[in-house]
């Protein structure tokens, strides 16, 4: 890595020929698309170069950091391509555990004056 970290392309083509079958293969089992594993990988090595002179061991092996680098992309893309739906600004979600339940926060105002919050359960489904 200490060579890549100094521009030293045929480093670089080795670190590629050693990681990128398998950075492809984990995109793979997420991503289940040849053309986006393929994205993926070429974003992670791209990352690689412009990073390694602030590569530390210390924190890790060049392996991890390219599998992590691998899974953090591939999940941003999976998120891309199943955006969740927008809720209405008066629909707030339940804590977790509840599923596709949410909870319908309406302003309402009351015969003695303020403003008050009233909560309804609304079961949304995308």
């Amino acid at each position: 890595m200490h060579l890549v970290a100094h521009g030293d392309q045929e480093a670089f083509a080795e670190l590629y020929e050693r990681l990128s079958g398998g950075l492809f293969s984990f995109a793979y089992l997420i991503l289940f698309d040849h053309g986006q594993c393929a994205d993926v990988v070429e974003e992670v090595f791209i990352a690689i170069w412009k990073n390694a002179p602030s590569f530390d061991i210390k924190g890790g092996s060049v392996l991890s950091w390219a599998i992590t680098m691998t899974r953090n992309r591939a999940y941003e893309r999976i998120g891309a391509r199943n955006p969740k739906p927008a809720l209405p600004r008066n629909v707030l979600p339940v804590e977790e555990g509840f599923g596709n339940h949410f909870i319908a926060t309406m302003l309402t105002s009351t015969s003695s004056g303020p403003l008050c919050f009233q909560q309804t359960k609304l079961i949304y489904e995308p």
